[in-house]
């Protein structure tokens, strides 16, 4: 393989990269990135209001867009979509009545989910998964075909956990009524969403896997689920710290599911022994 392509795998190569100039310019490479702007909105709403998360929004996705010129690139697809449907948001909540402003200050998480959602599961459906301008240089070393089979599925895994945490965010709102609900507004919402990136960097390096010179960064499937659960026990030791009383039973069940998939998990890749979620040695860097 040549270095050229190595250099292009970006967070994959190994702790070298993270000292490198170029780890920030390759970090945008990774799809989650893109996404940001709607993270930073759904978090800045909530203390600072609907306008100043459309604002938070707007400049940050105003800032990949800057970044992707500064590198002498188009922007991606869903950069600019961010950026027009930021701006967007930031004129309909300057012009708005307060009412609706009340409206969307309630509702904006479960809105941009379910546009998120929308738009994975509509790339994928047009044979556009919006994963493609990311992989083409996280993954350049891949054929088009391994790339394609590999957006596809990454992209159906952002659907599908946004779909989630839409239904989590409706349940609080207009089941139970508590937007303030800190298993439904928060808890229920961000785990699916990180077990879609846990996916995506696993099948990454999965597909990575299959070039001889990147074998050492296949992953089985039991890490995966080791890693998704692991999480799933840090929401649930959240949850009953700070979730009220009356919905800890919910956060024993999850703990106590959670950690027996974990140890059963980690009791597996025990016995191949490969505990280790990163290698000590990634294919960027030299041995001695």
């Amino acid at each position: 393989m040549s270095g050229q392509h190595l250099q292009k795998l970006g967070p994959l190569s190994g702790e070298d990269d993270v000292l490198d100039e170029g780890f920030v310019l390759r970090l945008v490479d990774d799809p989650v990135v893109g996404l940001l702007p709607w993270i930073l909105m759904t978090m800045a709403v909530p203390p600072w209001g609907f306008e100043t998360g459309m604002l938070v929004g707007f400049a940050s996705s105003l800032a990949l867009v800057g970044i992707a010129m500064t590198r002498g690139e188009r922007p991606r697809m869903l950069e600019s979509a961010d950026a027009v449907l930021f701006g967007a948001l930031v004129l309909i909540g300057l012009a708005s009545q307060p009412g609706v402003d009340g409206w969307l200050n309630n509702h904006c998480d479960e809105v941009s989910n379910a546009a998120l959602a929308l738009l994975a599961f509509g790339s994928v459906a047009l044979n556009m998964p919006f994963t493609e301008q990311y992989s083409r240089y996280r993954l350049a070393p891949l054929s088009i075909r391994v790339r394609k089979q590999v957006d596809k599925e990454t992209a159906i895994a952002w659907g599908l956990g946004f779909s989630l945490a839409t239904i989590a965010g409706g349940y609080g709102e207009w089941v139970i009524n508590d937007s303030d609900n800190l298993w439904t507004g928060w808890i229920l919402q961000t785990l699916p969403v990180v077990w879609a990136y846990l996916y995506t960097r696993w099948l990454d390096r999965r597909a990575l896997a299959t070039i001889p010179e990147l074998a050492e960064l296949d992953r089985p499937l039991a890490l995966l689920v080791r890693d998704c659960a692991a999480w799933t026990v840090v929401s649930g030791l959240v949850g009953l710290a700070f979730g009220p009383r009356p919905d800890r039973g919910l956060g024993w069940l999850l703990l106590e599911l959670s950690g027996l998939i974990m140890l059963a998990a980690s009791l597996m890749l025990a016995r191949r022994g490969e505990l280790q979620t990163v290698p000590a040695m990634g294919p960027g860097r030299k041995s001695d």
